[in-house]
């Protein structure tokens, strides 16, 4: 797995679909991380998505790193096993990864109204720490709010706006542990 740290065209296209060059931060199988590229021809569609943080499949070569290929057969729960580890590393201060892991498995999607959202000034690892506090929707009537410090991409900014409903990924009964859930191309420390 690797998360884009850069895209840019290489100036060949497709179908008018053009070739982009990924600079990828990748994840080793021994949880190291390291820098490599990805070529890939890109549907014009799916361009707006190739943001810095988001997560993409590759295998590489152990013996020569320099270089990957994008993994069409990823296995999902390696993938999201790397990814809560990636994370962890990250944001050391942020949910751990046994609390990551166990929202990945018993977590549920919910909605819920975003009641404030404040950004503290600390940057870590090119992430914003923030201070977030939502409520579940349909318990709007019962003023209870979970709360909580957490980091995210400057490409999640524009959607986490006060007042509006955004999705959530919680664990019945310990809900002060939710992550946002955003579309993949907006991901990162959120879920």
């Amino acid at each position: 797995m690797g998360f884009i740290r850069s895209t840019r065209q290489t100036g060949l296209y497709v179908n008018e679909n053009p070739q982009l060059l990924f600079e990828l931060d990748a994840l080793a199988e021994d949880g190291t991380v390291f820098q490599t590229s990805v070529r890939k021809i890109i549907p014009i569609t799916a361009m707006a998505g190739m943001v810095p943080g988001r997560a993409i499949p590759i295998r590489y070569n152990p013996d020569d790193r320099i270089r990957a290929v994008w993994d069409y057969h990823p296995d999902e729960s390696l993938a999201q096993e790397r990814a809560a580890r990636y994370l962890c590393q990250k944001h050391p201060g942020d949910l751990s990864y046994e609390q990551r892991m166990e929202l990945l498995k018993n977590g549920v999607m919910k909605k819920a109204l975003l009641k404030s959202f404040r950004l503290t000034g600390k940057e870590e690892a090119g992430d914003y720490e923030a201070e977030a506090a939502i409520q579940l929707a349909g318990e709007e009537q019962s003023g209870h709010t979970f709360e909580r410090t957490l980091y995210v991409p400057n490409t999640a900014l524009e959607y986490l706006i006060p007042g509006r409903y955004v999705d959530v990924r919680v664990i019945p009964g310990r809900e002060n542990l939710f992550v946002f859930v955003l579309d993949t191309s907006v991901a990162s420390g959120i879920s």
